[in-house]
This record gives C-alpha cells, structure tokens and sequence, in this order.
C-alpha cells in the first residue's frame, strides 16, 4: 500500500507519495489543515529560489524574477526565455557540503510555456563524475538519462507545474550543476527563437536518491562569497 501523508502548506496541499512531492490546489480545503512533523531534509543549494543572484552565471538565457505565482502562493516564479543567439541556454551554480560517494537527488519545479525541453547536467566540480538527464516537459516524461546518472523521474503537482529530477553519486563535496533549455530535439546547442519559456521554482540538491519535500534554503553567502 502506497503510503500517503497530506501536509498544511499556505495555498496548498501537499502529498508525499513514494518519496516524491505533489502540490494540488487547496480550493477544496477550508481552514488550515494540521500540521504534520515530516524529517528535515537540508537542501545545499541557496539561494534556491532566487535564480537572478550573482551565484547562478547565465548564458544564452534571460531571467524575469518574480515573473509569476508560484507553488507557496507567492509571486517568486522566474521566467527563463531563451535567447535568439547559437549556442547554451542554461543557468548554472555550483554548491558544497555533499557527501562524497553518496547518492545525491537534484530537483527543481517547471512549469513549461512554450518551451517543452529541458536537461539537468551535474559534475563534480573538477573533473570526476558527470550526468545529463533529459525531460520532455509536454509529455512530463524524462527522454533519456546517461553518464553517472542512475536514475531521474517527473512528478506533476498541479497547475501546470511538475517537478523533474536526477540522481547520481558525486566524488567530491562540491559540485557544479546547470538548467538548460533544449531545442525540441533535446540538442542542447542550437539557435535560440527569443521567446521559448518555462517558470522556475525551488531547486535543491540532497543526499538521498530520490526528491523529499522542498525544503527552501535562502542563506545569505558567506563573506568573500558572491
């Protein structure tokens, strides 16, 4: 039997099945609904929901923060649009803190507009490991996974939204990780159109091997940090 535990969130519900996250609508739901002690999941990433910070380096790639409504009920959605230019459509970071030789789950939120494509590439920091998963957003399918990734999946949660995400092992305690927007054939470098899209919201990176509840994670870098 599936296990099913419904959480209070503001302006949602959400539903932990199979180690996955699914955000619904609360329309039907009136009042607060109680809260239910769930395990504490650290997500490395920060600013996980702030994709327009000097830690995420951009290419071939414009960022609208706070361009939409996202899945906590706040207006802090950003819009990716690609550029009309050859070459990468992606934003990317790196984070430490992981565990070496440890399974690692990225997740992030999409909800697709005109763009229905779109890759997560992880590695270690120098060179070690590295994986591409592949999602076909229209479908809500992963296309095809290769490299160190051993697993990746989508979940959809509602209004359009669906979390993708990839596991892999990491040799290191810091990685680097990127978001790419894909031509319709999943090639990842290619002639922009200018106005392909998708929202974004919430990525994280934690030690597990498949996506536990999002967790936000907006702490201010260190001194020194950008």
């Amino acid at each position: 039997m599936q296990k099913r535990t419904v959480l209070g969130i503001i302006g949602v519900t959400a539903v932990i099945l199979l180690g996955g996250i699914y955000l619904t609508s609360r329309q039907d739901v009136h009042g607060p609904l109680p809260a239910i002690k769930q395990d504490v999941v650290q997500n490395l990433v920060s600013p996980s929901e702030t994709f327009s910070s000097p830690r995420w380096n951009m290419e071939g790639i414009s960022v609208e923060s706070d361009a939409a409504m996202a899945l906590n009920g706040t207006k802090t959605a950003t819009r990716l649009t690609v550029t009309a230019v050859p070459g990468w459509h992606r934003i990317e970071t790196s984070t430490t803190g992981l565990t070496p030789n440890a399974m690692h789950t990225l997740s992030i939120f999409i909800k697709p507009g005109e763009q229905m494509s779109l890759l997560l590439e992880m590695r270690d920091v120098r060179p070690g490991k590295q994986g591409i998963a592949r999602f076909d957003l229209g479908g809500k399918s992963v296309y095809s996974i290769s490299g160190d990734v051993v697993d990746a999946g989508v979940l959809p949660v509602g209004n359009g939204w669906q979390r993708v995400w990839a596991t892999m092992s990491y040799t290191m305690d810091h990685a680097v990780f990127n978001i790419a927007l894909t031509s319709p054939e999943q090639v990842p470098v290619y002639m922009g159109d200018g106005k392909s899209d998708v929202l974004i919201w919430g990525v994280q990176l934690e030690q597990s091997t498949r996506p536990r509840p999002y967790t936000a994670n907006m702490t201010k870098p260190a001194a020194g940090e950008p």
